[in-house]
């Protein structure tokens, strides 16, 4: 049964202000990702969600290491090839939020 809607934005939430505030910590904060990933999939487990947290987590990063070494910006603490360790995380796990949260809106209508 997929869970609702707005189940799926508080996650957004509490992800984003993890983000806010967890990134001084790297380690903590992937940490905390990847266990809330592995939750999600745990709970609401769908079809092809492997897809979509490796979209996010190889397509996401990439992108912003192009950026960085254009000097379009950068990172307060850069882990290696100018991103933070937790970042391919946050992207794999916006995969699948973004999945969830579209599904959730079309089944709305």
């Amino acid at each position: 049964m997929k869970k609702s809607f707005w189940v799926w934005v508080l996650a957004l939430g509490v992800v984003i202000v993890a983000m806010g505030f967890g990134w001084m910590w790297p380690v903590k904060l992937t940490g905390f990702l990847a266990l809330f990933a592995l939750w999600m999939g745990w709970w609401d487990k769908r079809k092809n969600d492997l897809q979509w947290y490796a979209m996010g987590f190889c397509l996401g990063p990439f992108i912003d290491i192009v950026g960085v070494y254009g000097g379009s910006w950068q990172y307060g603490a850069p882990f290696v090839i100018g991103i933070p360790l937790w970042l391919p995380f946050a992207y794999g796990l916006s995969g699948l939020l973004l999945r969830r949260l579209s599904e959730g809106w079309i089944g709305r209508k």
